[in-house]
């Protein structure tokens, strides 16, 4: 994620900008992402949800970005005063949403769920010098669904540590890198929250955005006690990410679980 303003992640501003060189002009950001359970046997794909991107070319900025369904309207009135963008905004009566960024490291800080009444759910993140994540806490009340995780990083892998206080359910996902930089326009948390035996947090606008501007790789294989996953990639003509192909076996007897196709369209 690049600076705007010094606050905003270059993906939410610059969705216009093109790789331009002697050879080719195009578009570096994604304006979809679908995602589709494959059968095993027969080879039918299956659309689990879609990531829809509308950018506006007036402005220069993001007006809503869709996420399994559900509409993220942006509101960037208190972008300037708070480093913080509205999603959903009518007044602070109504349940919205809000994005906080970090005007140092200009990385996206904070999640925060706000309903009409009640509790506010919060997603966390923090991050090293190196911008990196290391820590990304999701907090709730009641607090079935919380949990956290830790990220310790080595020259060519992650390892992502789960906790889930309310049953105790802990687990340790070891990422190995690929060769291939996701850089600031793909979402990570997309790619590495796959299966555990902790299951994987729920679908929102944090599994549609880049976390910070340190540049993730695509994970190249992940493993825990249940489960090895091994990931393969497919570029378009013009060096960019057009398919994913994720396959979780169960590492008891090497039987597949699950495997995902992760079209990228732009």
């Amino acid at each position: 994620m690049q600076k705007y303003i010094f606050l905003i992640p270059l993906f939410l501003f610059a969705c216009k900008k093109e790789d331009k060189t002697s050879r080719i002009s195009a578009r570096q950001q994604p304006s979809k992402i679908a995602v589709f359970s494959v059968d095993t046997v027969s080879g039918v794909q299956t659309l689990q949800y879609e990531i829809n991107y509308f950018y506006n070319d007036s402005t220069e900025k993001f007006d809503s970005i869709i996420v399994g369904g559900i509409i993220n309207r942006f509101d960037y009135s208190r972008l300037a005063t708070e480093n913080k963008i509205l999603l959903n905004y009518t007044d602070s009566a109504s349940g919205y949403n809000e994005i906080i960024f970090n005007p140092n490291f200009y990385t996206l800080n904070e999640y925060n769920e706000i309903p009409p009444s009640g509790s506010t759910a919060t997603n966390l993140l923090q991050y090293d010098t190196y911008k990196r994540v290391t820590d990304f806490t999701y907090s709730n009340y009641p607090s079935a669904g919380n949990f956290s995780q830790t990220y310790s990083y080595n020259f060519d892998s992650t390892i992502i540590h789960t906790l889930r206080p309310y049953d105790g359910c802990e687990t340790n996902d070891t990422i190995t890198n690929s060769f291939y930089d996701m850089s600031t326009t793909l979402p990570y948390l997309l790619f590495t929250n796959i299966n555990n035996n902790c299951g994987t947090f729920g679908l929102n606008i944090l599994r549609a955005l880049p976390m910070s501007n340190y540049s993730y790789k695509l994970p190249y294989k992940m493993v825990n006690n249940l489960f090895e996953t091994s990931f393969s990639y497919t570029g378009d003509s013009n060096s960019r990410l057009a398919e994913a192909v994720v396959i979780s076996r169960l590492r008891i007897n090497n039987q597949i679980f699950q495997k995902l196709k992760i079209v990228v369209s732009y």
